[in-house]
């Protein structure tokens, strides 16, 4: 599994299902300011890395398509290999 199907697995079972290209937001999926702390949790022990909390809050986070979710955690996923 790459980096990029381990981040859209840890946003679907936070949310408890699948996820499609064209889901919208995330807070349109229903995640709200605790889901995004949790989500980010979840991704750094799922990939090893580090996040540090968004520059612009976590309501900025939630207002990310799944695309921008998982672009954003992949820049500080680069060290890692990309094979879990």
């Amino acid at each position: 599994m790459n980096h990029a199907d381990a981040i859209k697995k840890c946003i679907a079972d936070q949310i408890g299902s699948w996820l499609y290209q064209d889901v919208g937001t995330l807070i349109g999926m229903g995640v709200d300011s605790f889901d995004a702390v949790e989500l980010l949790m979840r991704v750094e022990d799922s990939l090893g890395i580090e996040i540090p909390d968004p520059a612009d809050g976590f309501r900025a986070l939630m207002a990310m398509t799944v695309d921008e979710f998982v672009e954003f955690c992949m820049q500080y996923a680069k060290t890692v290999p990309d094979e879990l």
